[in-house]
């Protein structure tokens, strides 16, 4: 590889772990993979979280969020298993970590939806439950919307991994 492909390649792939793990694209069972091109779906997928108020709140899950993430598994993932992974070790946990926070993007279609989904019973399970807690309290006084969007969010955020696996295996959810 030269010199100029390489800097492409580290503009394109930030991270060592996105680097070995694009090395499994030269396996005949991944060559018309491309990790970059998955990486730059995702740019503007993880952009959307946060943006109609749902998880306005929350920390940025964007890319900087996956970055540091896949960055990190400099450290977390030990030299000694550094030597015997396989490109496509790295590849499955760099998708990994591309793809944890995705079921958290929510459109606003589906957020006006919410009352054909599953939200109305996970709803009434928070609010009539028969046990006073602290949480069911503190959930009781925000305003109606607050509370709405609260209780929604949760909703999304227990299930999101959920989520993520019905939208790769094509299933329908609620």
């Amino acid at each position: 590889m030269s010199d100029v492909e390489g800097e492409i390649l580290k503009k394109a792939l930030p991270s060592e772990a996105e680097r070995k793990a694009a090395e499994a694209q030269l396996l005949f069972f991944l060559s018309k993979f491309n990790l970059a091109g998955v990486r730059n779906v995702f740019v503007p997928l993880l952009n959307e979280i946060g943006r109609n108020g749902i998880f306005a709140e929350y920390t940025r899950h964007d890319i900087s969020h996956i970055d540091t993430l896949v960055g990190m598994l400099e450290w977390i993932v030990v030299p000694q298993a550094r030597e015997i992974m396989t490109s496509t070790g790295w590849m499955l946990i760099v998708l990994a970590n591309y793809f944890h926070d995705a079921g958290l993007v929510v459109t606003t279609t589906e957020f006006l939806a919410t009352e054909q989904s599953g939200f109305p019973s996970f709803r009434s399970s928070i609010l009539s439950a028969s046990e006073p807690s602290p949480y069911k309290e503190q959930v009781e006084n925000l305003q109606p919307d607050e509370q709405e969007r609260f209780l929604y969010q949760e909703l999304i955020r227990i299930h999101h991994v959920e989520r993520i696996k019905c939208w790769i295996s094509g299933e329908s959810s609620d």
